[in-house]
């Protein structure tokens, strides 16, 4: 299961459906320790769960090897926050959609005023209308007027 969020980190999927089914996934997974393992059900939760988990693997590892063949664009979109608890991040939005990526916040001194000065340039390869594989962010300042 590590595996899979690590490689999902690494994408940007703009798709509800995307995060029904990591919920699912994740509750099968939960699942199959609180249901005995002598039970049968118990069996079907874990064979569930491994196949769910390696569905996933193997359809990041086909997002990767396809995305070597795209060539990267670059987009710049609006830091909507941040954070600085046990992980720190960024928010911004793709597609309408927001999301959460980890970024190191420690040479900006203000970070209070980070979206009212920044933005986010986000460096993607786009897969499909609603997958594309981030490359890199980086926090830019905003054009003065």
């Amino acid at each position: 299961m590590g595996a899979v969020l690590w490689l999902s980190r690494g994408f940007l999927i703009s798709n509800r459906v995307y995060d029904f089914l990591m919920i699912v996934v994740w509750l099968v997974a939960v699942g199959c320790f609180i249901i005995s393992r002598k039970s049968q059900y118990g069996k079907y939760l874990k064979f569930a769960t491994v196949g769910g988990l390696s569905t996933f693997l193997v359809l990041f590892v086909y997002w990767n090897v396809k995305a070597e063949s795209i060539k990267p664009t670059t987009l710049t979109t609006q830091l909507r926050g941040y954070s600085t608890s046990r992980i720190v991040e960024v928010c911004f939005r793709y597609n309408e959609t927001p999301f959460r990526r980890s970024y190191n916040l420690n040479q900006y001194p203000n970070v209070k005023l980070l979206p009212e000065q920044y933005d986010v340039r986000l460096t993607i390869k786009p897969i499909s209308a609603n997958v594309a594989k981030l490359e890199s962010i980086t926090l830019i300042p905003k054009n003065r007027k």
